[in-house]
């Protein structure tokens, strides 16, 4: 029985047929299925069976295709349509109740998204190459500067290399330190953010990939702390309602480079976000930097170097 639980959805059809069927010889199961609206329950033999969902107009406009999907035998599905909140193009994934447990249906093109942060105070304009192709000067991965964060971009999941150039260069001058074998998975989200410091004599460079949680919840904020400052040794990050690091704020404490708090959830409203050196609250080396964290926000914060005004805190999410 399949129900569209998606508000953000149009009004729907919904194909169920074998998996080789194409749409144009299939009738649909049910039309013109609107948010809340519930279809009536079939039996079906137990077997493979493909779910599309389109446009009532035009079933060419497909906005969800399952690939084969196995009902097995006395299978009890109650299927719904809820909204993606992951990654990939497909505005809804398939939610299905089996009765004895719950399980997730993507559409069988689900990709991941990725985005590209610019952390390096000392380094130029860089260009993000993937598998050895350098991107175009219109796309967001030509020359990234300081502090520039790429909207995310939708990738087939799948393992890439990447590779940082400076922009301009010639012979092109790859970044060696930065480069990146990374596996991308389906449904999932990354931040890759270029890190170190390329005038110190550290091992301290590199591409470091996060996986994002991108899932918001209307009732709280949601705020991460990543350490990418390499002059800054260990820290203490304060979450506080006043400028001053008190005893009683949200603490994480002798954080290391790159340390991350993770997703955090918070009460939203107006919080200062204070990094000290670890156990030494009196001196404030990043901050206070007043930040609004509105509820069903996800705000994430990057400390990095500032050549050569000290640090500074790059926020992801504006």
């Amino acid at each position: 029985m399949p129900a569209n639980a998606a508000p953000d959805a149009p009004m729907v059809d919904v194909f169920i047929t074998e998996p080789g069927v194409l749409l144009a010889d299939a009738t649909p199961f049910a039309d013109n299925v609107e948010y809340k609206g519930v279809t009536q329950a079939i039996e079906v033999t137990a077997g493979d069976y493909r779910v599309r969902i389109t446009d009532p107009e035009d079933s060419s406009s497909v906005y969800f295709d399952s690939g084969t999907v196995t009902v097995p035998v006395g299978g009890d599905w109650f299927v719904a349509a809820t909204n993606n909140t992951e990654a990939g193009t497909s505005p809804v994934n398939l939610l299905v109740d089996t009765g004895a447990a719950s399980l997730v249906v993507r559409d069988k093109d689900t990709g991941s998204d990725i985005r590209v942060v610019h952390a390096i105070s000392d380094a130029p304009g860089v260009d993000v190459w993937i598998d050895g192709t350098p991107p175009e000067a219109t796309s967001p991965l030509y020359n990234l500067v300081f502090t520039d964060v790429t909207d995310y971009l939708a990738v087939a999941a799948a393992e890439y290399r990447f590779d940082v150039a400076v922009n301009g260069s010639e012979p092109v001058d790859v970044v060696d330190a930065l480069t990146l074998t990374a596996t991308l998975e389906a449904s999932k989200t990354y931040t890759a953010i270029a890190i170190g410091n390329l005038n110190d004599t550290e091992d301290n460079d590199q591409l470091y990939v996060v996986e994002d949680e991108v899932r918001r919840v209307a009732t709280a904020a949601k705020i991460r702390a990543i350490h990418a400052a390499t002059k800054a040794g260990n820290v203490d990050i304060y979450i506080s309602d006043d400028a001053t690091p008190s005893d009683d704020d949200l603490i994480l404490k002798n954080v290391a480079y790159k340390g991350d708090s993770t997703v955090l959830s918070v009460t939203p409203g107006e919080v200062y976000i204070m990094i000290t050196p670890a156990g030494d609250m009196g001196s404030v080396v990043i901050g206070p930097a007043a930040i609004n964290l509105a509820a069903g926000s996800i705000t994430t914060l990057v400390a990095s170097d500032d050549t050569p005004n000290g640090f500074t805190v790059i926020s992801l999410d504006d």
